[in-house]
């Protein structure tokens, strides 16, 4: 018997119970290491709802039975740590958080893999603000029942995070170097991807114009916003 003692996620309980053993199985790793170079201020502590976007998706994440969530921290580690409002996730400070996203995503796998029951990750990010469990729940729901090595979120004609990558990509992922993120790995790999739509996967925080179109709900501005 499975025993909620968070109320925030009694609303989850029926599909925890149907993702049974695997969602144990389950790491998640979010990514909060960048130095948000475009923001020129830490994207991770804007705010957003009742707390700011990296709490946010603590929040959110903490609602989903993960057996392990690791935050990865770089960049203004000092001062996100002061800003937790979760000790649910071990911290992995990456001091390597200059040379690109993929650190990141080495540092923590490395740390994730130290349990040897862990079959696959989730990648997750601080910058999508409608990112939610439920999200979250189908990605597992659907690696569950899926062949495929790699599930995919699919938003504005494009593959992304969040993302679920199985054990087999793990010595992918080891081997990542520079900018390249789980968005290369997933283009590299197409034929062995499964997808869970996220429509509003496109609307991530990268500028003070984009954080301002997304606190008065101007979602159009995304949808003309070029990826760098």
């Amino acid at each position: 018997m499975i025993i909620f003692v968070n109320k925030k996620t009694i609303q989850y309980a029926s599909f925890t119970l149907y993702l049974g053993m695997q969602a144990i199985h389950t790491a998640l790793i979010l990514l909060a290491a960048g130095n948000s170079s475009r923001l020129g201020r830490p994207k991770q502590l804007l705010p957003a709802g009742h707390s700011h976007l990296m709490g946010r998706m603590m929040e959110e994440s903490g609602k989903v039975p993960f057996r392990q969530k690791v935050l990865v921290l770089g960049a203004y580690s000092s001062q996100l740590i002061t800003n937790l409002y979760s000790n649910d996730f071990q911290l992995v400070i990456n001091n390597q958080w200059h040379q690109g996203m993929a650190t990141s995503i080495r540092a923590g796998l490395e740390h994730v893999l130290k349990d040897p029951s862990i079959d696959q990750v989730m990648i997750l990010l601080c910058d999508q603000p409608f990112v939610d469990a439920s999200l979250l729940l189908r990605l597992l729901a659907c690696s569950r029942k899926s062949t495929k090595g790699i599930i995919a979120s699919t938003y504005a004609d494009t593959l992304g995070v969040p993302v679920v990558f199985k054990k087999p990509y793990f010595s992918y992922m080891l081997k990542m170097q520079g900018q390249g993120g789980a968005k290369q790995l997933i283009g590299r790999h197409r034929d062995d991807v499964d997808t869970v739509a996220f429509p509003n996967g496109h609307i991530d925080i990268d500028t003070e114009e984009d954080y301002d179109a997304y606190t008065k709900n101007d979602l159009g501005h995304f949808l003309n916003k070029k990826e760098l």
